[in-house]
């Protein structure tokens, strides 16, 4: 955030995380446009910023050894579950009930924000822990499976978006292999879906201007204030 605020268009872009005040239900980071409305379902009671986002998705240092990784691939998907404070939508129907029972014993807030700090802590290793690669920690199931080798990030190369030279990972096509599988296929029709679940989409308006109209509203149909 630091580093966010001194050099980013701060007027017209946000930086985006769960804290104890603010809940996105993700259990990333995003940059938000401002100017943008970009509503999910499950955010339509929440007072954050509603904008268009880019997700914000960090790789972290994956515990070598059976045991340390069976414990990191816990405390991650209790950290997930906690922080996101909602029922998953693209998990399953297991996972998603799994959820449903852990949050009807931990109902209360302030516990929950207890748990997904401590898990968080337990979850990222130390200087000394040893790791050979990269995964992810906070995408989703599939994410705690992949491997990434370090030499992917040792020396970025650099392609062409949108008139800036973008880094990317230097074997590129082989992450988004691991990642997507054929990238460069459209998947089946029947997994042609948003995978957001949204209330309202408008490119062109600040959702600040959709405020108790499609979320913040009262069951009257009023504006929460």
């Amino acid at each position: 955030p630091d580093v966010w605020n001194s050099f980013a268009d701060t007027k017209r872009y946000a930086y985006c995380r769960t804290t104890e005040t603010e809940n996105y239900h993700d259990a990333g980071a995003s940059i938000r446009d401002n100017n943008t409305t970009f509503i999910n379902k499950h955010c339509v009671n929440d007072d954050i910023n509603q904008g268009l986002q880019i997700d914000l998705i960090p790789l972290d240092r994956r515990a070598d050894g059976v045991v340390s990784h069976a414990k990191q691939v816990f405390w991650a998907m209790v950290y997930s579950l906690f922080n996101a404070q909602r029922l998953p939508d693209n998990q399953g129907g297991m996972t998603r009930f799994l959820a449903k029972v852990a949050y009807g014993i931990f109902s209360s807030k302030r516990i929950r924000d207890k748990i997904w700090q401590y898990a968080e802590q337990k979850m990222l290793l130390s200087p000394s822990d040893s790791w050979t690669y990269y995964t992810e920690l906070v995408t989703g199931l599939k994410g705690l499976t992949l491997k990434y080798p370090k030499d992917f990030w040792d020396k970025p190369s650099y392609l062409p978006f949108e008139g800036h030279q973008i880094p990317v990972p230097s074997r590129y096509k082989e992450y988004l292999t691991m990642v997507f599988g054929d990238y460069m296929k459209l998947p089946p029709q029947e997994d042609q879906v948003p995978k957001h679940n949204t209330a309202y989409i408008d490119l062109n308006h600040s959702y600040k201007d959709f405020r108790g109209v499609y979320y913040l509203q009262q069951s009257d149909g009023s504006s929460k204030e």
